[in-house]
Protein backbone atom coordinates (compact mmCIF):
# COMPACT_ATOMS: atom_id res chain seq x y z
CA UNK A 1 0.00 0.00 0.00
CA UNK A 2 2.44 2.15 1.27
CA UNK A 3 4.47 2.72 -2.61
CA UNK A 4 0.64 3.09 -4.38
CA UNK A 5 0.32 5.96 -2.19
CA UNK A 6 3.84 7.50 -2.84
CA UNK A 7 3.14 7.32 -6.73
CA UNK A 8 -0.24 8.52 -5.69
CA UNK A 9 1.69 11.67 -4.31
CA UNK A 10 3.36 12.19 -6.67
CA UNK A 11 0.78 11.60 -9.66
CA UNK A 12 -1.09 14.58 -7.52
CA UNK A 13 1.67 16.87 -7.93
CA UNK A 14 1.90 15.97 -10.99
CA UNK A 15 -1.24 17.06 -11.44
CA UNK A 16 -0.82 19.81 -9.32
CA UNK A 17 1.85 21.28 -11.83
CA UNK A 18 -0.15 21.03 -14.94
CA UNK A 19 -3.02 23.09 -13.57
CA UNK A 20 -0.81 25.73 -12.86
CA UNK A 21 0.94 25.77 -16.29
CA UNK A 22 -2.24 25.78 -17.71
CA UNK A 23 -3.66 28.72 -15.53
CA UNK A 24 -0.67 30.72 -16.50
CA UNK A 25 -1.19 29.42 -20.70
CA UNK A 26 -5.55 29.83 -20.30
CA UNK A 27 -5.77 32.67 -18.07
CA UNK A 28 -9.48 33.14 -17.39
CA UNK A 29 -10.56 31.52 -20.50
CA UNK A 30 -10.60 27.96 -19.37
CA UNK A 31 -11.23 25.30 -22.02
CA UNK A 32 -8.89 27.36 -24.68
CA UNK A 33 -11.18 28.83 -25.29
CA UNK A 34 -9.30 32.03 -26.40
CA UNK A 35 -6.14 29.65 -27.27
CA UNK A 36 -4.72 29.51 -31.33
CA UNK A 37 -5.64 25.77 -31.17
CA UNK A 38 -8.06 23.69 -33.76
CA UNK A 39 -11.88 22.95 -32.43
CA UNK A 40 -14.15 20.60 -33.35
CA UNK A 41 -17.47 20.87 -32.52
CA UNK A 42 -20.64 19.37 -33.97
CA UNK A 43 -23.76 20.65 -32.37
CA UNK A 44 -24.26 17.45 -30.48
CA UNK A 45 -21.34 18.04 -28.10
CA UNK A 46 -22.11 20.23 -24.78
CA UNK A 47 -18.02 21.34 -25.48
CA UNK A 48 -15.36 21.72 -28.21
CA UNK A 49 -12.65 18.85 -28.67
CA UNK A 50 -9.58 21.60 -29.01
CA UNK A 51 -6.02 20.39 -30.47
CA UNK A 52 -4.53 21.95 -26.66
CA UNK A 53 -6.88 19.29 -25.15
CA UNK A 54 -5.92 16.45 -27.18
CA UNK A 55 -2.42 17.09 -27.56
CA UNK A 56 -2.27 17.17 -23.34
CA UNK A 57 -4.12 14.27 -23.06
CA UNK A 58 -1.87 12.36 -25.60
CA UNK A 59 1.22 13.82 -23.58
CA UNK A 60 -0.02 12.72 -20.00
CA UNK A 61 -0.53 9.33 -21.40
CA UNK A 62 2.80 8.98 -22.47
CA UNK A 63 4.36 10.11 -19.45
CA UNK A 64 2.17 8.18 -16.95
CA UNK A 65 2.81 4.65 -19.33
CA UNK A 66 6.52 5.93 -19.56
CA UNK A 67 7.40 3.19 -16.69
CA UNK A 68 5.81 0.03 -18.43
CA UNK A 69 8.74 0.46 -20.88
CA UNK A 70 11.18 -0.28 -17.74
CA UNK A 71 9.26 -2.83 -16.17
CA UNK A 72 7.24 -4.16 -19.19
CA UNK A 73 3.78 -4.74 -19.45
CA UNK A 74 0.84 -6.31 -16.74
CA UNK A 75 -2.41 -6.19 -16.65
CA UNK A 76 -2.02 -4.74 -12.88
CA UNK A 77 0.09 -2.18 -14.17
CA UNK A 78 -2.15 -1.29 -16.62
CA UNK A 79 -4.86 -0.78 -14.86
CA UNK A 80 -2.83 1.10 -12.20
CA UNK A 81 -1.56 3.57 -14.89
CA UNK A 82 -5.38 4.25 -16.48
CA UNK A 83 -6.98 4.56 -13.11
CA UNK A 84 -4.45 7.24 -11.84
CA UNK A 85 -5.19 9.21 -15.08
CA UNK A 86 -8.67 9.51 -14.72
CA UNK A 87 -8.30 10.39 -11.06
CA UNK A 88 -5.59 12.45 -12.07
CA UNK A 89 -7.87 14.61 -15.08
CA UNK A 90 -10.79 15.12 -12.34
CA UNK A 91 -8.07 16.45 -9.18
CA UNK A 92 -5.99 18.34 -11.88
CA UNK A 93 -8.98 20.09 -13.05
CA UNK A 94 -10.52 20.88 -9.87
CA UNK A 95 -6.97 22.55 -8.82
CA UNK A 96 -7.28 24.78 -11.80
CA UNK A 97 -10.11 26.26 -10.04
CA UNK A 98 -8.55 26.60 -6.72
CA UNK A 99 -4.96 28.10 -7.86
CA UNK A 100 -6.96 30.83 -10.52
CA UNK A 101 -7.47 33.82 -9.37
CA UNK A 102 -10.47 34.39 -11.76
CA UNK A 103 -12.09 31.56 -9.88
CA UNK A 104 -10.92 30.12 -6.84
CA UNK A 105 -13.14 27.91 -4.75
CA UNK A 106 -16.38 30.41 -4.59
CA UNK A 107 -16.26 30.38 -8.54
CA UNK A 108 -16.37 27.08 -8.68
CA UNK A 109 -20.13 26.30 -9.22
CA UNK A 110 -23.04 25.75 -12.22
CA UNK A 111 -23.82 28.20 -13.80
CA UNK A 112 -20.19 29.95 -13.67
CA UNK A 113 -18.07 27.25 -15.96
CA UNK A 114 -19.39 27.65 -19.04
CA UNK A 115 -17.75 24.63 -20.27
CA UNK A 116 -19.46 22.03 -17.78
CA UNK A 117 -23.41 22.38 -18.05
CA UNK A 118 -24.30 19.44 -15.82
CA UNK A 119 -23.64 19.22 -12.38
CA UNK A 120 -24.65 16.51 -9.47
CA UNK A 121 -24.77 18.74 -6.53
CA UNK A 122 -21.63 20.40 -6.18
CA UNK A 123 -19.27 19.23 -8.58
CA UNK A 124 -19.70 18.53 -12.82
CA UNK A 125 -21.07 15.37 -13.96
CA UNK A 126 -17.70 14.94 -15.55
CA UNK A 127 -16.02 14.39 -12.37
CA UNK A 128 -18.49 11.38 -11.88
CA UNK A 129 -17.87 9.85 -14.71
CA UNK A 130 -13.87 10.19 -14.10
CA UNK A 131 -13.90 8.52 -10.55
CA UNK A 132 -16.23 5.30 -11.74
CA UNK A 133 -13.81 4.91 -14.88
CA UNK A 134 -10.82 5.22 -12.40
CA UNK A 135 -12.24 2.56 -10.12
CA UNK A 136 -13.23 -0.01 -12.51
CA UNK A 137 -10.48 0.11 -14.27
CA UNK A 138 -8.56 -0.36 -11.33
CA UNK A 139 -10.67 -2.94 -9.89
CA UNK A 140 -10.93 -4.84 -12.97
CA UNK A 141 -7.08 -5.35 -13.18
CA UNK A 142 -6.66 -7.01 -9.99
CA UNK A 143 -8.16 -9.20 -7.05
CA UNK A 144 -11.10 -7.13 -6.66
CA UNK A 145 -11.75 -6.57 -3.13
CA UNK A 146 -7.87 -5.84 -2.50
CA UNK A 147 -7.87 -3.20 -5.56
CA UNK A 148 -11.19 -1.76 -4.29
CA UNK A 149 -9.44 -1.16 -0.89
CA UNK A 150 -6.37 0.16 -2.44
CA UNK A 151 -8.23 2.57 -4.56
CA UNK A 152 -10.37 3.63 -1.38
CA UNK A 153 -7.42 4.43 0.08
CA UNK A 154 -5.76 6.38 -3.28
CA UNK A 155 -8.44 8.37 -3.65
CA UNK A 156 -8.74 9.66 0.13
CA UNK A 157 -4.92 10.56 -0.51
CA UNK A 158 -6.41 12.72 -3.38
CA UNK A 159 -8.77 14.41 -1.48
CA UNK A 160 -6.68 15.28 1.78
CA UNK A 161 -3.74 16.59 -0.39
CA UNK A 162 -6.58 18.79 -2.19
CA UNK A 163 -7.78 20.08 1.51
CA UNK A 164 -4.11 21.07 2.12
CA UNK A 165 -4.19 22.63 -1.46
CA UNK A 166 -7.15 24.54 -1.07
CA UNK A 167 -5.67 26.35 2.61
CA UNK A 168 -2.25 26.70 0.89
CA UNK A 169 -4.37 28.54 -2.48
CA UNK A 170 -6.70 30.87 0.34
CA UNK A 171 -3.57 31.85 1.87
CA UNK A 172 -1.18 32.49 -1.39
CA UNK A 173 -3.32 33.40 -4.09
CA UNK A 174 -5.03 37.12 -4.35
CA UNK A 175 -8.32 37.41 -6.63
CA UNK A 176 -7.93 39.02 -9.70
CA UNK A 177 -11.47 40.27 -9.39
CA UNK A 178 -14.65 39.31 -7.33
CA UNK A 179 -15.91 35.72 -7.78
CA UNK A 180 -18.44 35.75 -10.49
CA UNK A 181 -17.71 39.24 -12.30
CA UNK A 182 -19.01 39.23 -15.55
CA UNK A 183 -18.52 42.49 -17.58
CA UNK A 184 -21.62 43.88 -19.36
CA UNK A 185 -21.55 44.31 -22.87
CA UNK A 186 -23.19 47.74 -22.23
CA UNK A 187 -21.01 49.20 -19.73
CA UNK A 188 -18.74 51.68 -21.83
CA UNK A 189 -15.16 50.13 -22.35
CA UNK A 190 -12.66 51.48 -19.51
CA UNK A 191 -15.13 52.31 -17.26
CA UNK A 192 -14.11 50.61 -13.90
CA UNK A 193 -17.57 48.53 -12.35
CA UNK A 194 -18.55 48.96 -8.84
CA UNK A 195 -16.53 45.93 -6.95
CA UNK A 196 -14.53 45.32 -9.56
CA UNK A 197 -10.61 46.10 -9.95
CA UNK A 198 -8.98 48.39 -7.70
CA UNK A 199 -12.02 48.30 -5.38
Amino acid sequence: MEPLLLRGGYVFVVGLVLAHLEIQIEGKDGWAAKLPTWRWHPAWMARPITGYLVCMTIFLLLVLHLPILYTGFTAALEGEVLAFFFLLTVFWDFQWFVWNPHFGVRGFRRGNVWWYRTWWGPLPADYFFGLAISVAVYVASGPPRERAIQWAALCGEFVALTLVSMIAARVAVRPVRPPFAVPDPAEPAGKATEGGEGA
